[in-house]
């Protein structure tokens, strides 16, 4: 979607008749782009995580989501826009650091603002990370396309976006595992209960 968003915009005539069903079509087909991107990203992290999902499960699981999906879009989109005025590096670096935010709303169920913030966090100092997993899957996607002839357009959108599904995963996995030994940590106790101090001798 925010591809689109990019690409298209809503390119209507001011005071046209047919301005206002321009503007109905537009939202409906972001609409229907913001649904099988939701869906999407719930079949990769399922796939991720070695479960099996239908398409029925796919679209109407993440349903709930909708509503945070589609603000996130619209936030991802304005930001990576203020990036690419501003030369086009930084765009792309932003569009990098939001990559995951629609992840943590299908996966967290969380919303826009505090995904988008998540998206931040899990990435900050990971570019590098990021960037190898995607360009090691469009390099595999390049290869199987020589041999197999598979289109080319569909093929490397399938295969970002489960390379972003396995940067997710890798992510917050290796941000619990950092985290877990801090949180398990204890000072130990004593196993019969709390020290009692001895009495002081008698004099």
């Amino acid at each position: 979607m925010v591809l689109i968003l990019l690409s298209g915009g809503f390119n209507v005539v001011p005071g046209k008749i047919h301005a206002i069903p321009a503007v109905i079509a537009k939202v409906l087909s972001y609409a229907v782009s913001t649904l099988l991107s939701l869906a999407l990203v719930y079949a990769l992290l399922k796939s991720v995580d070695g479960e099996k999902v239908s398409i029925t499960d796919a679209v109407s699981k993440p349903l709930n989501r909708f509503s945070n999906y589609f603000v996130a879009q619209i936030l991802i989109t304005i930001s990576v826009l203020i990036g690419l005025v501003f030369l086009i590096i930084p765009g792309i670096i932003i569009g990098i650091r939001l990559s995951l935010v629609g992840y943590f709303i299908v996966d967290k169920n969380i919303g826009p603002v505090e995904a988008y913030k998540a998206s931040l966090a899990a990435t900050k100092g990971k570019t590098k990370v990021i960037w190898s997993i995607v360009l090691a899957a469009l390099a595999y996607a390049l290869l199987f396309l020589t041999i197999i002839g598979i289109p080319i357009a569909v093929y490397l959108l399938f295969m970002y976006s489960a390379a972003t599904a396995i940067a997710y995963r890798y992510l917050t996995r290796s941000e619990l595992s950092n985290s877990a030994p801090a949180a398990a940590f204890k000072a130990p106790t004593s196993p019969v209960g709390p020290q009692v101090a001895p009495p002081s001798p008698q004099v």
